[in-house]
């Protein structure tokens, strides 16, 4: 589904604004296709272990899978966005005729930050996808394309490529929030807990001064610094405040007993 809401973009844009514009916002919609790694993994594994715990009807169990995947996306989720953001200038300097490309920058934290509260919600697709809620699912599925396309028409004529980007944050938003109502309703569901929210609420605010620092800060090895300084700031608030999946500390020991 995030796949057709981002062609429904690119197609529509590339009638209204241009084959140009459409280039660009290319390049951003490949950049932003990481940060779903993490999401398809996660329903790949869950999806046929959900299934059975709804057939059992151990929501309980149902309920843990989705707080700890909502938990790792966020976490996931929040570092590459973080690392995508302010490595963006560095690759624009490397990249043949890379200033055709600037107005990637704003897209990336648009489509970023609509893709990491996404990812907060959880795998809500994934539940709808295997309980008996699939119906209303693929009804909010359309809805949502239907709206996309309406705002595609009033806000591509007039904000371009960012027109697209903030038409597709709004779907995404909207999608995942309308399966987690449909989920809580019908079944008590929902992802968020201490953990998620500590981490999405770090990822913001690094994400703001990221943002904040580009468009104030004039230095020369600026874009270098923050790369290196703001995935690692996230990371190191992130161990403070105790907000590190379980999953991650686990590998992370790994490693250091292997070390």
């Amino acid at each position: 589904s995030n796949v057709i809401l981002l062609a429904v973009d690119s197609i529509m844009l590339s009638s209204l604004a241009g084959l140009a514009s459409t280039g660009v916002y290319s390049i951003a919609l490949f950049m932003i296709s990481f940060l779903n790694v993490s999401k398809r993994s996660l329903t790949q594994i869950s999806l046929p272990i959900v299934s059975g715990k709804f057939k059992e009807e151990k929501i309980e169990e149902i309920r843990t899978i989705l707080s700890n995947g909502a938990q790792l996306m966020t976490f996931a989720t929040g570092l590459l966005v973080i690392a995508l953001v302010n490595g963006i200038e560095i690759l624009l300097s490397i990249m043949p005729n890379g200033e055709l490309f600037a107005e990637t920058r704003l897209v990336l934290y648009i489509l970023g930050i609509a893709t990491l509260t996404d990812h907060l919600f959880g795998l809500q697709q994934m539940l709808i996808d295997a309980s008996s809620k699939y119906v209303l699912g693929l009804i909010n599925f359309l809805a949502i394309v239907v709206l996309v396309i309406v705002l595609n028409f009033l806000l591509i004529p007039i904000y371009g490529i960012y027109g697209a980007a903030i038409t597709t944050a709004i779907g995404l938003v909207l999608r995942a929030a309308f399966n987690a109502l449909i989920m809580y309703k019908s079944n008590s569901l929902h992802a968020f807990t201490r953990k998620s929210l500590l981490t999405y609420s770090i990822a913001l605010l690094c994400i703001a001064g990221s943002f904040i620092l580009q468009e104030n800060i004039e230095w020369h090895y600026r874009s270098l610094a923050q790369s290196l300084l703001m995935p690692m700031l996230f990371l190191t608030t992130c161990v403070i405040v105790s907000c590190v999946p379980q999953q991650v500390n686990q590998w992370m020991q790994q490693v250091l007993k292997r070390v």
